[in-house]
């Protein structure tokens, strides 16, 4: 295991066995994680991180995040930023972004909440739920549904499934 906090200068970590926890980072984080979590909560800078079978847990990011993963979830509350996050096998999850989504899963769902922003999210072999966003959406599935709910559409929005169902609620005012 390693673990960080209240650290200031750039970080690049890797670990091959084991969880990654960092806690109040100023500056970029660089992580690669083989079998184990990655918890990045209170990071004040931009995060690349990559991870091979484990969960990946962002808290409180004040920058843009580049995540991928295989084998593991990915999950993103409190984010002023851009996130860039592609998962094999593993799911995506968003609450609370303000900022722009570009997501891609393969043999996963993502559940998107309380989004403010551009988003672009793709998912094969998974749905696509997004709830309480305002912004521009353009959400494709293969085998999978697409439901929205409590959606602002603030520009043209493209909603497309091949194999599944496509429902959404708008609440343009």
């Amino acid at each position: 295991s390693i673990t960080a906090e209240n650290v200031n200068p750039d970080l690049f970590i890797t670990a091959h066995s084991g969880d990654i926890t960092l806690n109040n980072i100023t500056g970029f984080v660089n992580c690669v994680s083989s079998f184990g979590k990655q918890n990045l909560v209170q990071i004040k800078g931009d995060i690349k991180t990559r991870s091979s079978s484990g969960e990946l847990f962002i808290k409180s990011l004040n920058g843009n995040a580049d995540a991928t993963s295989t084998f593991g979830s990915q999950k993103f509350e409190n984010v002023s930023g851009t996130i860039k996050c592609t998962t094999t096998s593993g799911n995506i999850e968003v609450e609370h972004l303000n900022g722009n989504l570009s997501s891609r899963s393969t043999f996963g769902d993502q559940d998107l909440d309380d989004v403010n922003g551009t988003i672009s999210a793709t998912a094969s072999s998974g749905d696509i739920d997004l709830e309480d966003a305002k912004g521009s959406f353009t959400l494709t599935t293969t085998f999978g549904n697409i439901r929205g709910t409590k959606l602002t559409l603030l520009n043209n929005c493209n909603f497309t499934t091949s194999s599944g169902n496509i429902s959404m609620q708008v609440s343009n005012d």
